[in-house]
């Protein structure tokens, strides 16, 4: 009696394939373990170029890898990286270039980044 419009059933078949999904990726642990492990695959390519300056002198603890390339604007890395399906942010504060990285994310998708940013840079 309370509800102001129809209930949208097929959406719930959709959330319940999207956490069956979810949960095959194993525990909570395990999934934090797989964004610090890529995190920490993106970051070390990141430290193999010289041109890029990551913002952390570590690895990240999470699935954020902050970074810009030297002399270029953070606006014109993003669009690039965009004309090439790869969707990266820039942050106001602190200024630079951010990857958001999801346990779903491969690691190949991680080096084609890698592979991506070393050609930006050498631009």
């Amino acid at each position: 009696k309370f509800e102001i419009s129809t209930s949208g059933f097929p959406l719930y078949r959709g959330l319940q394939v999207a956490i069956e999904t979810h949960s095959q990726w194993g525990s909570a642990v395990q999934r934090y373990q797989r964004i610090c492990m890529l995190s920490q695959r993106l970051w070390q390519h990141l430290q193999d170029i010289p041109s890029i300056k990551t913002l952390r002198t570590t690895p990240p603890a999470s699935g954020l890898v902050s970074f810009y390339v030297e002399g270029q604007s953070h606006l014109e890395c993003v669009k690039i990286l965009e004309s090439q399906q790869i969707m990266v942010r820039t942050i106001a504060n602190p200024s630079c270039v951010r990857v958001c990285l999801h346990y779903l994310t491969l690691e190949s998708e991680v080096d084609l980044l890698a592979e991506k940013l070393t050609l930006l840079a050498k631009t």
